[in-house]
């Protein structure tokens, strides 16, 4: 066993000779590896496209229309998430049949994973109506610490929820708070 130890990025690499790497290693990264993760975004797709089926199924059952802004949110919640981690599933499985990559590369890599994490809070803002109504409650909220801003955002709360078709109700919740 090796120790390999760089000042310039603080990190420590082990450097195994081939026969000392266990045989359950190997068969995981080489065979298992890929094949879990086909498999995961294999179920992912199927399972969204799926559930989509069901409920489109149960709506029509019903006489009810699907409501597009949750299709577009899960379809687009899926499709980024795919799209954040494909890149490190490729470079890693790249890896394995004997692609180098310098540290960057890796970093950058791991790094694109994050996009998907970073974009699920501006997804639900551009597609679901409620969520949007819901920050928006709690940013008057917040901004009730002075009466001014309270004023302001009452009144810009009220001519906002006015045009749907529970009024009352959203009027009462926002007065309330």
């Amino acid at each position: 066993d090796t120790l390999h130890f760089s000042y310039s990025d603080y990190e420590c690499n082990y450097g195994y000779a081939t026969h000392n790497v266990p045989s359950w290693y190997e068969i995981y990264f080489t065979v298992l590896f890929p094949v879990i993760t086909a498999l995961s975004y294999t179920t992912l797709i199927v399972t969204s496209v799926l559930l989509i089926a069901v409920a489109r199924r149960f709506t029509r059952e019903r006489n009810q229309t699907l409501r597009k802004e949750g299709v577009i949110t899960v379809l687009l919640t899926v499709l980024l998430l795919f799209i954040s981690y494909l890149p490190l599933s490729v470079t890693f499985l790249t890896w394995l049949l004997g692609v180098q990559y310098s540290d960057s590369v890796w970093r950058a890599v791991c790094y694109v994973q994050y996009i998907n994490i970073m974009v699920n809070f501006y997804i639900y803002c551009v597609t679901v109506q409620s969520f949007r109504e819901f920050i928006w409650r709690r940013i008057c909220g917040f901004l009730a610490l002075s009466s001014r801003s309270l004023e302001k955002c009452s009144a810009t709360t009220n001519v906002q929820t006015s045009t749907s078709g529970t009024a009352r109700q959203r009027k009462t919740m926002i007065e309330e708070t």
